[in-house]
């Protein structure tokens, strides 16, 4: 998987604190679609990987999860903020995985583009 330069996380400190909550901020250059979606999930082998809360519009958590529930509809670049509350232990691999949606909003899956970016941290440090 190649790391989109279109997709950002904004708020990620250069070591993860355990027990800690950032603000989060994905941006989405998105040149070339009408409508944008997204999904974020913060991953830790067989541990708890901490949990989100969302601070926009349109979005739903699920725990170590935060995707968009509607598309937002504007061209050029968009953007969804959350909290990000860190697993009470970092000893290991913390993994973000984050994908978005670019779409022509033509209700069909042509002229649609899936971006992914992934941020790993071993042990609390990038």
């Amino acid at each position: 998987m190649q790391n989109s330069k279109a997709l950002n996380v904004k708020g990620l400190p250069e070591k993860l604190a355990p027990d800690t909550t950032y603000e989060l901020t994905v941006t989405f250059e998105n040149p070339d679609g009408v409508a944008a979606g997204f999904q974020l999930i913060a991953w830790v082998e067989k541990q708890d990987a901490g949990t989100f809360d969302s601070q926009t519009e349109n979005t739903e958590t699920a725990g170590s999860a935060i995707r968009s529930t509607s598309p937002t509809v504007k061209e050029g670049s968009v953007s969804w903020v959350m909290q990000w509350r860190t697993p009470s232990k970092i000893d290991t691999t913390v993994t973000i995985f984050l994908a978005a949606t670019s779409a022509n909003h033509d209700q069909s899956p042509l002229g649609d583009r899936v971006h992914f970016r992934s941020f790993s941290y071993s042990g609390g440090a990038p």
